[in-house]
């Protein structure tokens, strides 16, 4: 059982390192894209990322997480033969399915694209880019399936290697369309669409051709009936995700959603560096701990804990947000550097909710999570419906962050009511008040300070106490040492 855990932590370490490059690449580009582009023209390129996103859903129709399922499952009393036989029928029966059903959508919705535009832009002028973003939409569907594969059969170097890949030919392609033809947006569009089509295309008929071509009925209704369900939970969390955007873009206008998706851009070092990893670690090391006698105790020292280190990760972003601005964009984008720490803690308080489904894993009552975040994307729409409208970006990225906090508080309640841990609560809201305090205690600080220099000691001496003092305040909550014990993983 060991072996299989450590094998889980390996293969994602690799996939979170892949991940963190892929990020890295695409966040090195941003000085051009902010050169090169206007706010608005942000705003365009995060509105046709939302609509081939939510499309590409509906394409996959939860097939992808049947597909999975289905793959690696095998049925009793079947021999192995058989169980390979039918792992054919299912890669064949996932992409015949994908194919058809994806062409179908793009018949149907390319008549459509004026109207689908004037209801995204309130203009139909952006027509072609929702043809072009239909594709986009058909090719991520596809490339879910050749993912899926070699997740399936644990080849997570491949995966990294040609994602990877992809990911190059994609930015060489975007660099050539603006920097070369001039083309903008709509080339960025284009090198989206010629990449994924291509990709998806081309790895999903190689797929083909190791199976012998058939489409099983049953297996596509095994699929749909375990995927589509799941598509609901994966739509309500997206909503997560897009639910601030939607209401600046429809009260406000393209230059101000551009402006905001470059201020989550600058929060996504967070997540690229340290919460996806975490998220991939996490599963693997949550059933670890669970076989452990003491497994509550240890669940309820590691939530501070982790909520402490992403603390920090948070107001460092935070406090040098308006720098990177500086950096990586240009004069129209510096004002954003407020927003990052609203963003940033609403990732913190995420990662805090991922550590208390450990009630929900180890009960096995899912469907409790679900109900718990169809309530919390209501919560969302109404806090962005209140602050949105008055306070702009601002209101937003508070709504982000109270939104990610009720998720935080709804998921102790219902989650302590399936299987009981004693949570560090009071001391996990005390570091997360800290975050605040520090982060505002500083500005309030610097706000008539000329002297870049003196800002920049004001700010590093404010890390350094902030660092002190949680390791004072954990140090007399929780046994790190032995904390670390549980952790050590022999690689």
């Amino acid at each position: 059982m060991l072996s299989q855990l450590i094998k889980i932590v390996k293969s994602g370490s690799i996939l979170s390192f892949g991940k963190v490059f892929q990020g890295t690449l695409q966040f090195l580009l941003l000085p051009v894209y902010t050169r090169l582009l206007s706010p608005e023209d942000f705003g365009v390129i995060d509105m046709i990322t939302i609509f081939h996103s939510i499309l590409t859903l509906f394409i996959l129709v939860g097939v992808r997480q049947g597909f999975t399922r289905s793959y690696l499952l095998k049925n009793k009393g079947i021999s192995l033969v058989d169980h390979k036989k039918n792992k054919l029928d299912i890669i064949s029966t996932a992409i015949f399915f994908i194919l058809m059903w994806g062409l179908i959508i793009l018949l149907f919705l390319i008549p459509q694209s004026k109207e689908i535009s004037f209801l995204l832009f309130k203009t139909s002028d952006f027509s072609n880019l929702i043809i072009l973003s239909l594709f986009i939409s058909y090719g991520n569907a596809l490339s879910q399936i050749y993912e899926a594969y070699f997740l399936n059969d644990n080849k997570v170097k491949t995966y990294v290697f040609i994602t990877s890949f992809q990911l190059l030919i994609n930015l060489s392609f975007i660099i050539f369309m603006i920097l070369h033809l001039k083309r903008g947006v709509e080339g960025i569009i284009i090198a989206n669409a010629l990449t994924n089509i291509s990709f998806g295309t081309i790895l999903c008929f190689w797929m083909l051709f190791q199976t012998n071509f058939s489409f099983k009925l049953n297996w596509l209704k095994s699929m749909l009936r375990f995927g589509a369900p799941a598509m609901i939970g994966i739509l309500i969390l997206f909503l997560f995700d897009i639910i601030d955007r939607l209401f600046i873009q429809y009260y406000f206008d393209m230059a101000s959603l551009g402006k905001y998706s470059i201020a989550r851009k600058i929060s996504k070092i967070q997540t690229m560096a340290f919460v996806a990893p975490f998220l991939s670690l996490w599963s693997p090391l949550l059933f670890k701990i669970a076989n452990e006698k003491n497994h509550k105790e240890i669940f309820g020292n590691i939530l501070p804990l982790i909520l402490a280190l992403f603390s920090f990760f948070t107001l460092a972003l935070s406090l040098f947000a308006e720098e990177l601005l500086w950096l990586f964009a240009t004069k129209e984008y510096y004002s954003v550097y407020n927003l990052v720490i609203w963003i940033c803690m609403a990732q913190t308080v995420f990662v805090g909710s991922s550590i208390m489904t450990a009630g929900m894993s180890i009960s096995g009552k899912s469907e409790i999570g679900t109900f718990a975040n169809f309530l919390v994307v209501i919560f969302g729409l109404v806090l962005n419906l209140l602050l949105v409208p008055k306070y702009g970006m601002i209101g937003a990225s508070i709504a982000t962050f109270f939104t990610f906090l009720i998720q935080f508080g709804l998921f102790y309640m219902f989650f302590q009511k399936l299987y009981f841990i004693p949570y560090k609560m009071i001391a996990s809201i005390i570091i997360m008040s800290l975050t605040f305090i520090f982060y505002f205690l500083v500005v309030y600080l610097i706000k008539n300070i000329k002297v870049y220099f003196i800002v920049s000691i004001i700010k590093v001496l404010a890390l350094v106490s902030f660092i002190y003092i949680l390791y004072i305040f954990i140090g007399k909550n929780i046994s790190i040492k032995y904390l670390l014990e549980k952790f050590k993983i022999d690689f």
